[in-house]
């Protein structure tokens, strides 16, 4: 069977279709049914959350990049390996209770994963477009894939010439099954007469006949289209749908009232001075000042943290990743950046150099009042969602809640989950690494609790800190719903470190 290449630059409408969604873990595939693969990104047997972001951030990356399936499977299967989600192991399947032998990460599978997503994806993306062009292009032909065999039911629908708004498109519309490769061409009226003259093509809509199909999951029977794999019977665009855009508004508003503060703080200035050098056009200290001012319920926290920047004045660093290493744009900082930190520029050539900035998304070092966070030159804070970094808070709580096994990496991690895209929390880092200092001013206490949020936070005291600190100003309510002794601890913490006139010495 001849291999389709997808396009290497994906269309922006199925980009956007795809990073709008939300997670579902499954422990079946038909757990998740329908127009809830249109909502929701799930992964059969993928229960874990560290295990779901991290497929769906590959997936996100290689649909953005055009990567192939080869390139796909090759650098996410390291991964899932070391989170143990590969081959075969017993699991318990949350539905019955029972102990099955079941199959979770292999070359097959993420193959599947793939094909899927993209051509769902696309074919959602295509139905945004279709919908804007409707005017000029009314018409849609059904048409056969580069397959070598076709499913019998597939050939009959081939040069079928139906109207965009047609009924037959919300169930018929392309993938129809699994390794389904048929999709639909837009044409004008023109065209579609054209078509009708040479006898081959038809624009009667045949009748839909269904056979009863049993979700032994559910025990839920349905009437599944012939022709039409159980599931796959339903629009990826027109799944979303004004109900759903109803629903979410709707959500939308429940959240913002949850959080008690319908202005945030913007009355609030955070630093009491010039204290930021960045080498990215898009990313200043007032970008990070609007971002923190319009974060819901975050006045209170911080007016606190506005008091300790007056106390304890921290310079940040933003730097790209190639800046923090050795080389020429390393090397030409120093002058300047020994200025910003009043340093001699050897001094300052180090104080910012950092052998593995591939791996680390921000440091600090504590007997300093400075922090570094890696930056990237196309970084924008205007893309930055507050309102996402408060969520970030709720989702983390819920992660735990089901599991340690389920809970998020950092709280970054979690917000570059929420909105689909890795490396988005930069705030987030530069939080975290302020909370580094927040903990040393405080004169380096050790935890109240065992109790962590995220995975990372369960490393050491430090990252401890750091990690609750960061949930503490974000969402502080949601913090205390989840944990009010931690919510507790850092109001006295910062107030510690406010009043403190000097760092632990040997730190």
């Amino acid at each position: 069977m001849p291999d389709y290449r997808f396009p290497s630059e994906p269309p922006a409408d199925a980009l956007k279709w795809f990073r709008a969604k939300g997670f579902q873990p499954g422990f079946d595939y038909r757990d998740v049914w329908q127009s809830e693969h249109a909502q929701a990104f799930t992964v059969a047997k993928a229960m874990r959350m560290d295990v779901l972001t991290t497929i769906r951030s590959a997936f996100d990356e290689a649909l953005a990049e055009g990567k192939t399936l080869q390139q796909f499977r090759a650098e996410l299967t390291p991964t899932l390996q070391r989170l143990g989600w590969w081959g075969r192991s017993d699991e318990i399947d949350p539905a019955t209770g029972n102990i099955v032998d079941v199959q979770l990460g292999s070359p097959r599978r993420l193959k599947t994963i793939y094909r899927t997503n993209m051509r769902t994806a696309r074919a959602a993306g295509q139905w945004q477009r279709i919908e804007r062009r409707s005017m000029t292009h009314p018409y849609l032909v059904y048409e056969l894939g580069p397959s070598e065999q076709h499913r019998v039911q597939h050939v009959g629908w081939a040069r079928l010439i139906l109207p965009a708004d047609d009924p037959f498109w919300s169930t018929h519309y392309p993938p129809n099954g699994w390794g389904c490769k048929c999709r639909v061409r837009q044409i004008t009226r023109r065209e579609k007469d054209r078509l009708m003259k040479t006898g081959r093509y038809s624009d009667t809509a045949p009748p839909i006949r269904t056979t009863e199909y049993i979700n032994d999951r559910t025990g839920e029977a349905i009437q599944v289209p012939n022709g039409i794999d159980p599931g796959w019977d339903y629009n990826p665009g027109q799944a979303r749908g004004a109900a759903v855009q109803q629903h979410l508004q709707q959500t939308e508003k429940e959240f913002a009232t949850t959080m008690a503060k319908p202005v945030p703080a913007e009355g609030v200035q955070v630093f009491p001075s010039d204290l930021t050098f960045s080498t990215c056009k898009h990313v200043t200290q007032d970008g990070v000042q609007q971002i923190l001012t319009q974060i819901p319920g975050i006045a209170p926290q911080l007016e606190k943290f506005a008091r300790y920047m007056e106390a304890h004045p921290t310079k940040t660093l933003f730097l790209k990743q190639t800046e923090q290493g050795r080389g020429r744009n390393a090397d030409k900082l120093a002058e300047p950046v020994g200025q910003f930190l009043g340093m001699p520029p050897r001094q300052a050539r180090s104080a910012y150099y950092m052998p593995n900035a591939r791996r680390a998304n921000g440091w600090t070092p504590l007997v300093f009042d400075y922090v570094v966070v890696k930056a990237k030159a196309s970084d924008k804070l205007s893309n930055i969602d507050p309102d996402i970094m408060a969520a970030a808070v709720d989702a983390a709580a819920r992660a735990h809640a089901v599991g340690d096994s389920s809970r998020f990496f950092s709280l970054r991690a979690t917000y570059d989950a929420l909105v689909g895209e890795s490396h988005a929390g930069l705030v987030n880092t530069w939080i975290h690494e302020i909370g580094h200092q927040v903990h040393t001013w405080a004169e380096l206490p050790q935890p109240p609790t065992t109790k962590a949020l995220t995975r990372y936070s369960s490393a050491n005291s430090y990252e401890w800190h750091a990690e609750h600190f960061t949930a503490w100003l974000l969402n502080r309510e949601r913090l205390a719903q989840w944990d009010e002794g931690i919510a507790l601890y850092f109001d006295k913490l910062i107030e510690d470190a406010i009043r403190s006139d000097r760092k632990p010495p040997n730190i």
